[in-house]
C-alpha cells in the first residue's frame, strides 16, 4: 500500500516536523512563482517526443493538465504530512498508468520540477533557504516513492484485468464450441438413423431386382450417396465428441 512506503520512507530519510514547518512557511512566499514552473514543465515536455506522446487531446487536455500540476504544486507546501496527503497524492502514479506514460518519465519528469523549484527558492528573500530546500527535496523523494507505488500497482492490476479478460474470452469460445458440438452431435443421430433405414430398404428393393433392370444401376448410385453421407455424419459425430485434455 502506498501508505505504508510513504511513510516508511518519511522515517529512512528522516523527514521531521520541522521539514514539515520548512515546507508550510515556503507556502505564500513561492505560490506566484508556481505558474512559471508549470510553464517550464510543460515546455520540456512538449519538446521531448516520448514524453509528449501521451498529450493525445490537444490544448484541452493540456490545460486540464496545467491546472492539475499547479495544484498538486500547491499541494507540497501545505505544512501536513499524514495518511490523507499520501492518499490524495497516490492518484500520480496511477493517471500516469492510465495514460501509458513510461515510468522513466516520472524520474525525468520529477528532476525538472526539483530544478525549477530550486531556482525559484533561489530568487526569494527568505531566511534559511538552503534548510528549506533541502526538505523540499526530501518530499519530492518521497514523492517520487509512492508514484513508484502506486504506478506498480496499478500496472499490475492492469495486466491481471487483461489476462482475466482472456481467460474469460477462451472460456466463452469453449462454451460456444461445446453447443456447436452438442447441436452437432445431436443432428447427426438424428441424420444417421432415417439414413441406415433408407439404406437398408433399397438393399432389400435392390436385391429383388435382376442386374438387367434398368433401375438397378439408379438404386446403386443412390446407396453409394447414402454411404457419403453417412460418413459425413460419422465425422461430424468424431468431431462433436469431447476431446481429452491435454498434457
Amino acid at each position: 500500500m502506498p501508505e505504508g512506503v510513504f511513510e516508511d520512507m518519511k522515517a529512512y530519510i528522516a523527514f521531521s516536523d520541522e521539514d514539515a514547518k520548512n515546507l508550510a512557511s515556503l507556502a505564500e512566499p513561492i505560490g506566484p512563482l508556481l505558474p512559471r514552473v508549470v510553464d517550464r514543465f510543460y515546455r520540456v515536455l512538449q519538446a521531448h517526443p516520448g514524453a509528449r506522446q501521451v498529450l493525445t487531446g490537444g490544448t484541452t487536455q493540456v490545460e486540464a493538465l496545467r491546472r492539475s500540476l499547479l495544484t498538486w504544486l500547491r499541494g507540497l507546501f501545505v505544512g501536513t504530512y499524514d495518511a490523507d496527503y499520501c492518499r490524495e497524492r497516490a492518484q500520480i502514479g496511477r493517471t500516469h498508468v492510465r495514460v501509458g506514460l513510461p515510468q522513466h518519465y516520472m524520474f525525468a519528469a520529477m528532476e525538472v520540477l526539483w530544478e525549477s523549484l530550486q531556482a525559484a527558492v533561489d530568487t526569494l528573500p527568505i531566511a534559511h533557504a538552503q534548510a528549506k530546500l533541502a526538505s523540499l527535496h526530501k518530499l519530492l523523494t518521497i514523492e517520487i516513492g509512492v508514484m513508484l507505488e502506486t504506478y506498480r500497482e496499478s500496472q499490475t492490476a492492469q495486466i491481471r484485468q487483461v489476462e482475466h479478460d482472456a481467460v474469460q474470452a477462451r472460456l466463452r469460445e469453449a462454451e460456444q464450441l461445446a453447443q456447436i458440438g452438442q447441436l452437432a452431435a445431436s443432428l447427426a443421430h438424428e441424420i444417421k438413423n432415417p439414413l441406415a433405414g433408407i439404406s437398408g430398404a433399397i438393399q432389400v428393393i435392390r436385391a429383388n431386382m435382376k442386374p438387367a433392370d434398368p433401375h438397378w444401376p439408379v438404386l446403386g448410385e443412390v446407396l453409394r450417396q447414402i454411404n457419403r453421407l453417412d460418413r459425413s455424419v460419422k465425422d461430424l459425430l468424431v468431431y462433436a465428441r469431447p476431446k481429452p485434455p491435454q498434457y
